[in-house]
Formats: structure tokens, C-alpha cells, sequence
């Protein structure tokens, strides 16, 4: 990891405690950024819990979303929103690889592509040092080092929590390893994507892309060039789908 101002975000729940803890370890003093949602009765608990951890370098944002649909989608959106315009070099994310399992899941499901995928380890100033790490082995430093933490309840409930309690241990009961497959093709479609990437960028001029190079594109870079100029997070296949077929 570069030099540079470097933060942590820390939800207060066990991977972000740890990863704090770690980066602490290795000689680190890093910001500690919390997000205050308002939408849970535990919010509040948790702020005062985190902002009690980290000190004087707690560095809290309330956001206080409306009760809606996509309260998950939103919710992330609007932390992203927040971290994009801060100062810091490096912001440290506590995702780990059963974390990158549902994503994938998630998204195939939506019918994404390898160009939306899983997580990247590293996206920019957004790095994820657990991302080849399970959540039972972060469990295990986490209590080897001694640390507490708060759970959230609604880690369970949602599409989310129906694949981390439903969908997965059915899969691995019918193959054993399967977390760690899934894992690794996110990674390898991940290097095949940066190169279908590289290649998409050709088809941009100046922020845009003309509908007679769309045309003319084969569909997997014509998708990455529209994926490009998409503004902001929540593009669904759907969207890219109707830009295309407008083109075309």
C-alpha cells in the first residue's frame, strides 16, 4: 500500500474491527469512517460504539436515508457518494471472500457480466486487504486478538442473507470448495475483464461514444464502453441492454 492519507471503514461489525485492528498492527494510524444510515434502531449504538473505538480519529457521517424500496442499494450508493469526494489516499473496506461469493452470486442472478462481476482488491483509492480471506479466518484473528465487536441484525435478512444462509451451504454441501472456486473465477474473469477494458477505452472519444462505433464494436466491448459512460452506481444489464439496442 502507497503512502498517503489513509482511512478505514468501520461498521463496528467483526471484519471492519479486525481490519482497523490489523492495519494498527502493521504501524498504521488511520481515519476511521462511519455511516449513521438511520435506519435501524442499533444506528445510533453503533456510532457511539465506533466513534469510541477509533478516538479522535473517528470521522463520522449521518445520512439518514428515507424508508423505501432498494433501502440496500441506496444505503451503499450514498456511503460510496460520501467516500468518493473525501481526501484520502487509500480507504480500506473490510470485504472478504464470502463477502466477493455473494456478490458474484448476486449478480449473476441479475444477469451481469464479467464486467460487473465480483469486487476488485483494488478499485482506485478503495483497497479490500480481506478479499482472499474468509470470514471464518477473520473470525479467528478477531478472537485471538482478543477484540470485541457489535452484529447487525439485518445481515441475515434480504436477498443477501437468503444466498448467505440458503443458497451457499447448499452449494457447498453439493461441492466442497465451492466458495474458493467461485472466488478464483472472479479473479480470473477479473483479468480477462481488464483486458476486454483496455479495449473498450478505444471505442471513447472525449467522454462519448458514437453510435456508429457501438455498431460496429463486438457486443462485449461495445457493453464496457456503455458500462464507461454510465454516470454513477445502480446501472442494472437492463439499462446496457436498451442503450445498445438504441444503437444498434
Amino acid at each position: 500500500m502507497s503512502g498517503g492519507a489513509v482511512a478505514v471503514a468501520v461498521s463496528g461489525g467483526v471484519d471492519s474491527v479486525a481490519l482497523l485492528a490489523a492495519a494498527r498492527a502493521r504501524g498504521l494510524d488511520p481515519d476511521v469512517l462511519h455511516f449513521h444510515h438511520g435506519t435501524r434502531p442499533e444506528c445510533q449504538a453503533e456510532w457511539e460504539w465506533v466513534s469510541s473505538l477509533a478516538g479522535e480519529r473517528f470521522r463520522g457521517h449521518r445520512l439518514e436515508l428515507p424508508p423505501g424500496p432498494d433501502l440496500q442499494r441506496r444505503a451503499r450508493e450514498a456511503r460510496y457518494g460520501v467516500m468518493d469526494a473525501s481526501p484520502y489516499d487509500t480507504i480500506l473496506l473490510g470485504h472478504h471472500r464470502d463477502d466477493q461469493v455473494e456478490t458474484v452470486l448476486d449478480r449473476l442472478s441479475r444477469g451481469g457480466g464479467s464486467a460487473s462481476l465480483g469486487m476488485a482488491r483494488r478499485r482506485g483509492r478503495y483497497l479490500r486487504p480481506w478479499l482472499d480471506r474468509s470470514r471464518q479466518e477473520i473470525l479467528d484473528f478477531a478472537q485471538a486478538q482478543g477484540l470485541t465487536w457489535m452484529e447487525d441484525p439485518s445481515n441475515g435478512r434480504g436477498n443477501r442473507g437468503g444466498l448467505r444462509h440458503q443458497v451457499i451451504p447448499a452449494l457447498t454441501a453439493l461441492r466442497p470448495g465451492a466458495m474458493r472456486g467461485i472466488a478464483r473465477s472472479a479473479r480470473l474473469l477479473a483479468q480477462d475483464d481488464a483486458l476486454l477494458q483496455s479495449l473498450a477505452a478505444a471505442l471513447l472519444e472525449r467522454g462519448s461514444a458514437a453510435a456508429s462505433a457501438l455498431r460496429a464494436a463486438p457486443e462485449p466491448l461495445a457493453r464496457r464502453a456503455v458500462l464507461a459512460l454510465a454516470p454513477g452506481r445502480g446501472v442494472e444489464a437492463r439499462h446496457i441492454d436498451a442503450l445498445l439496442a438504441g444503437a444498434r
